[in-house]
Parts: structure tokens; sequence; C-alpha cells
């Protein structure tokens, strides 16, 4: 377990020399660069990461005009980082209300070694005017992150001593206007409760425990924080995966819907190829469950698990119970997804050793 306080990698420094062109100047072609002075992280050209960046040409730029360049930026620092870039040192100070520098990436957490693809974009408002040259540095920042991966579990909950159970409870006035949970919904939390060693347990319209208008799990710095059900009936659930909420708060897997099929996709909204299933098979004989864990904005660990029906929450705790908890230390992701099928066919959540079957889908941090 990783439990680094939060600070700042002043990683890349891209120092971007820029001429503006008026529409009205009749001038040759210039060129401006973009020159990378690279620390903890690595700017590439290619997505093997072996051409190193060391100037990109914006080329002629003019007036409205929108132009891209596309690197890939590689975390090489050994603790998992998240990006964030921003511009200073303007001339003149005015061409920062008419100038912008975005990107698409789409705040992934990036581990040791691991790279995104990113496309800078640069945009001149075309109704600038009396500027014809600029330049500006725009810094491209790391901040490391706490992670809590469920090879973890031990530490950052069985040994915890402020660790809280919550359960989706029965209510129909609960928190974000979740549903009424039933009695499956609890059924797999028994596969984790009971690897635990001290642990208080609650309802989530227990106000000690969740905020009742946030949906926010709540406790100091260091709280184990385990609940079990989808964002349906699970008000921790559904606020981690709200795209309102703020980035460091959300869960790595995030449910979605889409016609007569159910989704998990990634924090960013991608799909996962594979984590899908028609409506109609869910409950029956098929069911996708998530186990994830991680640290939320307020230094929670947070462990989350669900199917897209109540079978496959039933089936997430058994897969934990006698797959993932035996073989803890081979599981070093902040998230697993499993697809399970009543192989045995006798319409029962059985183990794998009993007859059903369980296949790993997907991975990661």
């Amino acid at each position: 377990m990783l439990r680094k306080k939060r600070y700042l990698l002043v990683s890349a420094l891209l120092a971007a020399m820029c001429l503006l062109l008026s529409s009205n100047l009749k001038q040759n072609e210039r060129t401006s660069l973009l020159a990378v002075d690279v620390g903890s992280l690595g700017v590439y050209r290619d997505a093997g990461c072996t051409i190193q960046v060391e100037s990109v040409e914006w080329g002629f730029i003019e007036p409205g005009d929108s132009v891209e360049s596309t690197v890939h930026i590689r975390n090489e620092a050994d603790k998992t980082v998240i990006l964030s870039m921003d511009t200073n040192r303007w001339e003149p100070p005015s061409a920062s209300e008419h100038i912008n520098l975005d990107w698409d990436y789409a705040d992934t957490l990036l581990g040791s070694g691991e790279a995104v693809q990113t496309t800078l974009t640069l945009t001149v408002s075309p109704t600038l005017t009396g500027i014809d040259d600029f330049s500006f540095v725009t810094i491209i920042t790391a901040s490391t992150v706490d992670v809590c991966l469920i090879s973890d579990f031990g530490t950052c909950f069985v040994t915890n001593q402020d660790l809280r159970m919550i359960y989706p409870s029965h209510s129909a006035e609960k928190p974000l206007g979740c549903c009424a949970a039933a009695v499956s919904d609890w059924l797999s939390s028994a596969f984790f409760f009971v690897e635990l060693q001290d642990v208080k347990e609650g309802l989530d319209t227990d106000k000690s425990f969740i905020d009742q208008v946030t949906g926010v799990a709540l406790g100091e710095p260091g709280t184990g924080v385990i609940s079990l059900g989808g964002p349906f009936v699970n008000p921790i659930t559904r606020y981690a995966e709200a795209k309102s909420t703020p980035l460091e708060d959300r869960a790595p897997i995030h449910f979605h819907t889409e016609g007569d099929v159910f989704y998990f996709r990634s924090r960013e909204g991608t799909d996962i190829p594979g984590a899908n299933l028609p409506v109609g098979v869910i409950n029956v004989d098929e069911d996708i469950f998530v186990i994830e864990t991680y640290v939320d904005g307020g230094g929670r660990y947070i462990l989350l698990s669900y199917g897209f029906g109540w079978k496959g929450t039933y089936a997430a705790g058994k897969y934990f119970n006698t797959v993932v908890q035996p073989n803890l230390e081979s599981y070093t992701y902040s998230w697993i997804i499993v697809k399970w099928e009543d192989a045995n066919g006798d319409g029962f959540v059985n183990t794998e050793t009993d007859g059903d079957a369980y296949t790993l889908i997907a991975s990661g941090n």
C-alpha cells in the first residue's frame, strides 16, 4: 500500500515561443517551436516512447486558427500519478485572454512506467487584434496519489482500526434518491465481513456514516469503508460514479446503461471490452461484477463491489472468498471485472469448485 503525502512534481516544462501573424499582414510563413525539458515524466513522439520530444512545430498561426500536436507522456517515476497542465509567463500578458492551450487528457491515473497519448490544441480567438508576437510557458505537472490495491485488503481494511461496513438500507427515503435495497443485496457482504477483525456496521441512512445530502462516506483520513451494491440502491456507489463528483472521489469503474445493455466503463468513460451484458440474461444465468478499491479525496480507503444484478453481487462475494482472498498478493490491481455463468444450470450462484464458471474479463489501476 502506498500512503504518501500528496505533492507536486514539476515534471515537464514546455516553453512555447509562438508567432501570431494578423490576417492582414503579408509575411512569409513562420514556425513556432515548443521546447521540452523532461524530468520525472517522459514526453515522446511515438507510442513506443522511443523518440523523445525536443520541439513541436505549431506552424503558421492566424486569428481563428486551431492547431494540434499529439504527444505520448510516460510516467517515469516510481509512484502512481495524475497529470495536470497550466500555462504562465505570457508575453504580452493580454495574450492569455485570447489564446488557449488545451489537451484531451482524461484524468487517467498513470502507474509507474505507464504512458498516455494526448493531443495538445492551441486555439487563437478570431477577434484577436493588436498582437503579432506572443510567448508563454506550459507546465505539465504530475501529482502523486495514494493507492489502495486489492492486494492491500489486509492493511487497508482487515487490520484498520476505524473500519466501517455500510449496507444499502431497505428505506425508500435515502441519500441521492437511491431505491430501497433487498435482502439479496446484502448476501455478498458476509464473505468480506468474515475476514475483518474490528468493524462497525451501519446503514446508508445513518448520518454518522454517510452525509445524507451528498452521499459521501464519512470518516477521518485512513478510515476504511466497505459497501456492496450498485448505484441504484447504494448512495456511496452512486456518489462515487456521478459525473458531477470531484475526480479525486470517483471510483475507478462506473456502471452505464444504454438501451437494453448494461456496461462497466472506466472512470474516464471508455468502454471495457467484454464488460457488458444484455438485460435479459442478468439474474438468470449470467452476470458481471466488479471488485474495486481506491482512496477518495478525504484519504479514506474505499472498497465497493456489485454486479449488474443481485446474482452478480452474490457471485462477487463467493469469488472474493474462494479465489481472491487466498491469493491476495497476486491482485496488485485497484479493480477487477469478472463474468459469472451458471455453468451447471441449477439456477443458483455456486463457486467454481461447485460447477459455475468465472472469467476474469479485465483488471487495472
